[in-house]
């Protein structure tokens, strides 16, 4: 039996004890490096900070990265210094040299301490786990938190591992294994690499958890044929079903736009896109940031995140190549809408929101015609590229009147295929005013812009590519408006009557309407299809109903029929069978009546037609549906 030597197992001693502490100082080295990353080059906020700048959140997150990241940088060059101070005296004698025993010794016992204690003490104090998981939960990834924390990390394990020999070098019989270690200079720097090696990974991965793309699920699809809109209403061919998200004021908001291969769904979570044809998922873009216990916007729920998709957002444009949708304190982003492929995040379009504070006419509506990236705000207006998010054109908006001179201008928007149409109401003073612009959407240059006196309470309402402005006329008292079918239609458009002119629902050719013409004063079923241009009657429409909401889009102008969603019959009725019915298109007559489903008076449903089908669709409370009919 060979017994190993007492100088033997002395010298494997100070080879293990100098390796200790050089991969402690390597990683002490490394976390300070990576502290140093996180306080200058690393980001120190979310890319979207501007959407939440100056909430608790964010400024516990930067406060939190700045505060972890300069105390590593600190203690790690305290605890430097000490095993440096212990290193020199070792070396210089194998004592303490007097007077300086005692306070050396103890200044060297708090530095090694305070590395290994302090960032722990902090992280128990301040809640860190907490604080962080909370900040996660709220605030998009970005790289100064993770590496700071990490950083900080580094320095705890890597003081801990320098306190062993330092400690070993204060009791004399121990110290000639010190004096050893200290001696394997080849050893003790490969053993400081080994510890920067070791960094290196670790603040990669810190680097890597930064990422805030892993915290969404995002599939796609390869591109398809755009099935055909369908000629008649049809057949029951399925059911998806309609997440609830809810607005500012509470209500229900159908977030459902036609777009790609059928149509697209916001929820909460993100976006899903159907295939018109089947009702089958094609591809999605949701956030997986975990709930957040107690929220307390509107839009979040039980099982919501305060990083989601912000309601009312979803938009679909480009033709329906394109949807465009934002997330709160995420940003904006863009898909193909055929393949789900995330076209841009930072374009001109997000670069303008402080300049052009508002994106669109109406937040909440689901236009069943495509329309374009359009920002603007009271006194300009631009449009953007949909797949690039690039600016095609800013237009200052013609103000013939004064400003300051209107008691409130709140300017309205319609955009159809050809045209686009700004309405300004300026109410203050006698008479009224109001100014209608037409915008050419291919270059921006202004075709018109009309003035009209005698303006009170002007608006703008859109059926499909007709837009009808109308104002109330004092002097005499009446409704007037005037309807514009087509582009470049303005300057010449006739001012109406417009109880005479009422349109309910408009084809998106623009060659016909349908209008209220009363047979006498008793008519109960007055509805009748005419041409948009002379106003003579077409047909006849028996048991179409007075939509409550004469622009939410539940009529459709299919080749062989019109479609009709109803809508509620009025708050009376808690809950009703959801009609859909259908008119030929050559006479008139009634072809098809279906039930959609049971449905809520405050649910408020919506009818659109896609590629593929015709949906309807509602959202009450917890949750809706959407029924697609077709072929």
């Amino acid at each position: 039996m060979v017994t190993e030597s007492a100088e033997s197992v002395a010298r494997r001693g100070s080879r293990i004890l100098g390796a200790t502490g050089g991969l402690g100082c390597g990683l002490v080295l490394g976390g300070m490096l990576l502290a140093l990353y996180s306080v200058t080059f690393a980001s120190a906020q979310p890319e979207n900070w501007e959407s939440y700048q100056g909430t608790d959140a964010l400024n516990q997150a930067h406060g939190l990265a700045r505060h972890y990241a300069w105390t590593a940088i600190v203690l790690g060059l305290v605890v430097l210094a000490a095993v440096a101070v212990t290193a020199v005296e070792v070396v210089r004698s194998s004592r303490w040299i007097l007077p300086t025993t005692d306070w050396v010794r103890a200044v060297v016992v708090l530095a090694m301490g305070a590395g290994i204690v302090v960032l722990p003490v902090m992280a128990l104090s301040g809640h860190l786990v907490r604080r962080y998981r909370d900040i996660r939960g709220d605030v998009p990834f970005f790289a100064s938190l993770p590496t700071a924390l990490t950083a900080s990390g580094l320095v705890v394990v890597g003081a801990a591992l320098m306190a062993l020999p330092v400690w070993r070098s204060m009791i004399p019989r121990w110290r000639p294994g010190v004096v050893e270690a200290l001696s394997l200079r080849r050893g003790l720097a490969m053993a400081v690499a080994a510890g920067l090696a070791v960094s290196g990974p670790i603040a990669a991965v810190a680097v890597v958890a930064a990422d805030d793309t892993v915290r969404f699920d995002h599939t796609r699809a390869a591109a398809t044929t755009v099935p055909a809109v369908p000629n008649r209403l049809g057949e029951e061919r399925f059911r998806v079903p309609l997440p609830m998200v809810t607005t500012s004021s509470g209500s229900g908001s159908p977030n459902v736009v036609v777009a790609g291969a059928g149509f697209v769904v916001a929820s909460t979570a993100g976006l899903t896109a159907y295939d018109g044809a089947t009702g089958a998922p094609r591809w999605h873009y949701l956030s997986t940031y975990p709930p957040v216990e107690g929220a307390t916007a509107p839009w979040q729920h039980d099982t919501s995140t305060r990083v989601g998709y912000s309601p009312g957002t979803l938009q679909s444009v480009d033709g329906g190549k394109v949807v465009v949708a934002n997330w709160g304190r995420v940003g904006w982003n863009a898909f193909d809408a055929m393949t789900g492929e995330n076209l841009w995040h930072h374009a001109d379009y997000t670069r303008d929101i402080a300049d052009l504070d508002q994106w669109t006419a109406d937040p909440t509506e689901a236009l069943s015609t495509p329309g374009f990236l359009i920002r603007r705000n009271t006194e300009r207006m631009a449009r953007y590229d949909g797949r690039t998010g690039k600016r095609m054109w800013s237009v200052d908006l013609p103000m013939k009147m004064d400003p300051s001179a209107c008691y409130e201008q709140r300017i309205s928007v319609a955009m159809t295929d050809g045209a686009i149409y700004v309405l300004v109401p300026c109410t203050h003073g006698d008479p009224s005013r109001a100014s209608v612009t037409e915008i050419d959407p291919a270059t921006g240059a202004v075709v018109v812009t009309r003035e009209f006196e005698d303006a009170d309470t002007a608006t703008l309402t859109r059926f499909e590519n007709t837009v009808v402005a109308g104002w109330f006329r004092r002097t005499p008292s009446a409704f007037v408006d005037i309807t514009l079918t087509g582009p470049r239609q303005l300057a010449n458009t006739t001012v109406d009557d417009g109880d005479r002119t009422r349109i309910v629902a408009a084809d998106p050719l623009g060659a016909q309407q349908i209008r209220p013409v009363y047979r006498d004063a008793h008519d109960k079923d007055p509805y009748a299809v005419v041409a948009a241009d002379t106003g003579a009657i077409r047909y006849r429409l028996p048991g179409f109903v007075d939509p409550i909401i004469p622009d939410a889009q539940n009529v459709m102008f299919l080749r062989d029929e019109i479609v009709q969603m109803p809508g509620s019959p009025g708050s009376r009725i808690l809950t009703y069978e959801l009609p859909v019915r259908s008119w030929s298109r050559e006479d008139g007559h009634p072809v098809t009546s279906r039930t959609a489903g049971t449905v809520n008076y405050q649910a408020f449903p919506r009818a659109l037609a896609a590629p593929g089908a015709v949906l309807v669709f509602w959202s009450f409370e917890s949750a809706g549906e959407i029924v697609g009919f077709g072929e």
